[in-house]
């Protein structure tokens, strides 16, 4: 038997009611809401899934702005949304002001390239060539005679601001294309076969058309790979409530599951 979610159930219940002229009274609590800022990286990561299957557990609905992680703070500053998550670490004075940051998950950043590309593997030395285009050609690299295609994410996301301060140490980073959100650069890498970008493992691991480049001979995930990020959810206060149960969904076995089958770290 097909499940109809209870928030169709609730409007079809409402639809039927008004054309028949009743006005119903409903209780405050009879569909429970949170409203969601969610970074790109998180939500393609493990915020879809998990997302599904906590509403599907607890029957509260999950209003999610997908968003760069600066963005998704500063909609949470506006009262725009109850909880928010990041890659980013909060700063001091956001938690002198009072809000808390709670990690749930270590992720890497990855390098990806199109499936086709015969390079496997790029020294960190030559990624930050590549990214300030003293690289140009894939011949550079072992590759064919090709012009490196460079896609970021916006200077906004999470994975932009993590890619500049662990993998170039502020050198220039230069660009032919940038992507308003940090998982559109999976789908120009998908189908522009020269391009080179960086995303979430999470998001990018089994991504059709994508090849996730090791570094220094090191895949993500493996011991001594270099560049990791942390995903945090950020809170007005200690939460409680819906929000809580949300969060808290992270740590449960179903939300560990997730994050295990993404290929990320979990933390207790």
């Amino acid at each position: 038997m097909t499940r109809i979610p209870l928030l169709a159930k609730t409007l079809t219940v409402l639809s039927i009611l008004l054309l028949t002229g009743i006005m119903p009274v409903l209780s405050a609590d009879a569909v429970e809401e949170l409203r969601y800022s969610c970074s790109a990286q998180v939500y393609e990561a493990f915020g879809k899934e998990a997302i599904e299957a906590f509403e599907r557990k607890t029957a509260i609905i999950v209003d999610t702005h997908v968003t760069s992680s600066r963005i998704a703070v500063s909609r949470l500053m506006m009262d725009f949304s109850d909880v928010a998550s990041t890659t980013r670490p909060l700063s001091f004075k956001r938690i002198d002001y009072g809000y808390v940051q709670t990690p749930f998950c270590k992720d890497y950043l990855a390098v990806i390239v199109n499936a086709t590309c015969p390079v496997n593997n790029i020294s960190s030395k030559n990624l930050k060539k590549v990214f300030s285009k003293e690289i140009t050609n894939w011949q550079e690299l072992g590759g064919m005679d090709q012009e490196i295609f460079v896609v970021i994410p916006s200077t906004e996301t999470g994975a932009f601001k993590n890619f500049d301060s662990l993998i170039m140490s502020h050198i220039e980073l230069r660009y032919d294309f940038l992507a308003q959100k940090s998982t559109i650069v999976m789908d120009v890498t998908r189908y522009l076969p020269d391009t080179i970008s960086f995303i979430s493992y999470g998001a990018a691991l089994n991504q059709k058309g994508i090849k996730i480049l090791s570094i220094d001979g090191r895949k993500p995930g493996e011991k001594e790979y270099p560049f990791g990020q942390v995903f945090s959810y950020i809170t007005r206060g200690k939460p409680t409530g819906a929000v809580k149960k949300f969060i808290d969904f992270a740590f449960t076995e179903e939300g560990q599951e997730i994050i295990k089958k993404k290929g990320m770290n979990l933390i207790k």
